[in-house]
């Protein structure tokens, strides 16, 4: 229901991802980032804009140079009864190579009309609604999750999605685990030429890249 004013704007962020057990490390992962953000109540004459053409608050980002966007890589290292902690926080804006400069990485966006949405009581109150669509891909170049007894790592995926103000940026953060490419998908079950032999005991086709391992 839609009846009360709101005194302040809100925002949603809406991350998707592949539902996979792990995300392979030499393999682009798409995903999908929705941002949808609403004005407080306000008059229907009044535009998304002010009266000096500055959006109204909050305003959502719609270009990916505006994201942050990274992987943290949390290590645990132990040596006989001392135990040290080391964190990289790993870039993914760009796309990196065995050789060359990294990449600048190809991100559709698509910025939505701003839509009114009237209150039940009265169509000559409501509030905006913005909406931004964030389409590409992710890359994993680096060493798979790994736990042993004296080195254990473990990777985050965070995104942080910046609104005007202090203290009103959105942070996603969503534990990943990384493994070991695989040369093709599984195939389904009891399809024709299949075996009892796992479709991870195919050898790959290539060598495997190089990765990025901690120190």
């Amino acid at each position: 229901m839609n009846n009360c004013d709101k005194e302040f704007g809100v925002n949603t962020v809406t991350l998707s991802l592949p539902d996979l057990p792990f995300f392979p490390t030499a393999t682009s992962i798409p995903y999908s980032l929705h941002i949808v953000t609403e004005t407080k109540t306000v008059d229907r004459t009044e535009r998304p804009e002010d009266k000096h053409g500055k959006p109204l608050f909050p305003v959502p980002p719609t270009q990916s140079t505006q994201l942050q966007l990274n992987l943290r890589r949390a290590i645990q290292i132990r040596a006989h009864s001392r135990v040290s902690y080391v964190e990289n926080i790993l870039d993914l804006q760009s796309i990196r190579r065995l050789s060359g400069v990294p990449q600048k990485r190809n991100v559709e966006a698509l910025v939505d009309e701003p839509e009114w949405v009237p209150k039940d009581t009265s169509k000559d109150r409501g509030f905006w609604r913005r909406s931004v669509h964030f389409n590409s891909t992710l890359d994993f170049p680096y060493a798979p999750t790994t736990s042993a007894k004296t080195l254990k790592w473990t990777y985050t995926l965070r995104f942080i999605v910046p609104f005007p103000g202090r203290g009103n940026d959105l942070k996603i953060e969503h534990p990943i685990h990384l493994g070991p490419s695989t040369p093709c998908p599984p195939p389904p079950i009891g399809a024709t030429g299949t075996s009892s032999s796992s479709y991870t005991d195919v050898p790959p086709l290539r060598p495997s890249p190089t990765l990025d391992l901690p120190p």
